[in-house]
């Protein structure tokens, strides 16, 4: 059935009669293994056997999967019959994949595609119930793009390993027949990848599939556009308004604005998902079975919008819609109306200032006018008082005078000289004492007046 050539190149061969190897000495072939805890190996059929990262041989056959070790021989046999941590939940097996996280992925017999984590010791079959088209699964293959290439009883599968979806290659998209040789499989060193069959050979490279796997060319398209409006509460419809500019503004009178859209596949609707992202607002794609969207409470001003449909294939739309979509803000958050009433308050703020300023000035020139008054008033006063009091001695003694003038012993002539003297002497002394008096009547009034 197979043949291997080991680390130490030690050719290995696998037969319907058991695991044979070469031996270099005698250069005879030998059966294996001499362990007789491992007596059951004697009559399996041996369809594939490779070695993994860590050096331990890996033998396929119909009763199991054993394991050896090139110092040790046969370490272990995992099989559905065997009690854990030697139970898989399979009895044959054709071929194993090891990938590059340490996971085996083995291609069993009746059991579907079996991924055996031996780390964590979990195994997960997949059949028919996990969307697989057989159970029967002859070989398993990794290409470039993380996908596994499956050779069965019913087609090529393709099987991808972070979503588990699947898809089926038959004779009518190009393969050879619909069922596979169990030991005929072969994948070169550029990638491509041989499936022997009962029809002949079909061999492929995965990349040319990628896009075809990954992607589906069915057109998004869409359908409708409204907005409510929330001044008039009703749906206005603005269809043609996007199709033609491909852009979406939404005012603030808008409550609400629904986008409708379509992948239009040959498939029923409910097995179509769509997911759409806001650049800048969405890190991940957020997906979704309904073909609309409701745009609200969005972030205002202008934002990129993305959506993309999957088929029932799980195969995302190579079209996407890309649409420009523009919140608009009200008026009293926009950048000129914000200036504006910027401005307008520090003009406010300046003329209160100022105003405050001029009431403050106003009154430190009363109150400095105030106080010179009371200044010149006290002046007035003092200097009145000054006048008065040599005034009133001035016209006491010339009063005095005047009474006692009888009694002078002057000739006539002068004493009527020094009378009339002493007369203008009084009258003037008298006038000046009245002007003295209205002075100080007058600073008197000044001083209660500033206080009124």
């Amino acid at each position: 059935w197979c043949f291997y050539d080991d680390s130490n190149h030690r050719l290995w061969l696998g037969t319907q009669s058991g695991l044979f190897f070469l031996d270099q000495e005698s250069n005879q072939v030998r059966r294996f293994p001499d362990a007789p805890s491992f007596k059951s190996m004697v009559n399996v059929s041996v369809y594939s056997i490779q070695e993994d990262r860590s050096g331990q041989i890996w033998i396929c056959t119909n009763f199991g999967l054993y394991q050896m070790d090139l110092e040790k021989g046969l370490v272990g046999h995992y099989s559905a019959a065997n009690q854990p941590p030697w139970q898989l939940p399979l009895r044959g097996l054709y071929h194993l994949y090891e990938d590059p996280d340490g996971i085996f992925w083995l291609a069993t017999n009746g059991s579907g595609m079996v991924r055996w984590d031996r780390q964590q010791q979990q195994a997960v079959s997949f059949k028919k119930d996990s969307g697989l088209p057989d159970n029967v699964i002859y070989a398993v293959y990794e290409d470039a793009y993380g996908a596994l290439w499956l050779s069965s009883d019913y087609g090529i599968i393709q099987f991808d390993k972070a979503t588990y979806n699947s898809n089926t290659y038959l004779p009518k998209d190009g393969v050879s027949h619909y069922e596979f040789n169990k030991v005929s499989h072969y994948q070169d060193s550029d990638g491509t990848i041989y499936f022997g069959s009962l029809n002949g050979v079909t061999s492929f490279h995965p990349r040319d599939f990628q896009q075809q796997r990954t992607t589906v060319d069915a057109p998004l398209v869409i359908t409708e556009y409204s907005q409510l409006n929330g001044r008039t509460n009703q749906l206005v419809d603005r269809t043609s308004d996007v199709l033609h500019s491909n852009k979406i503004r939404i005012y603030p009178k808008d409550r609400f604005s629904v986008l409708r859209f379509a992948l239009l596949t040959y498939e029923e609707m409910n097995n179509v998902r769509y997911a759409y992202r806001l650049e800048g607002i969405d890190e991940e794609w957020n997906e979704q079975a309904a073909n609309f969207l409701r745009l609200s409470n969005l972030p205002y001003g202008r934002h990129t919008l993305k959506i993309k449909g999957k088929s029932s294939e799980n195969r995302w739309s190579r079209q996407e819609l890309v649409l420009q979509v523009e919140v608009v803000r009200p008026v009293y958050l926009r950048l000129w109306f914000i200036l504006l009433a910027l401005l307008s308050f520090l003009g406010g703020t300046l003329y209160i200032y100022r105003f405050n300023m001029t009431r403050r000035l106003a009154k430190q020139e009363a109150d400095r006018l105030r106080e010179l008054n009371d200044l010149k008033t006290k002046l007035y006063t003092n200097i009145s008082h000054e006048f008065r009091t040599p005034l009133t001695v001035i016209l006491g003694m010339t009063h005095s005078l005047q009474e006692h003038s009888h009694s002078w012993t002057l000739e006539a002539a002068p004493r009527q000289y020094l009378l009339e003297n002493l007369e203008r002497v009084y009258q003037n002394g008298e006038q000046l004492l009245s002007l003295v008096n209205q002075l100080m009547d007058l600073s008197r009034l000044d001083a209660r007046l500033l206080q009124l």
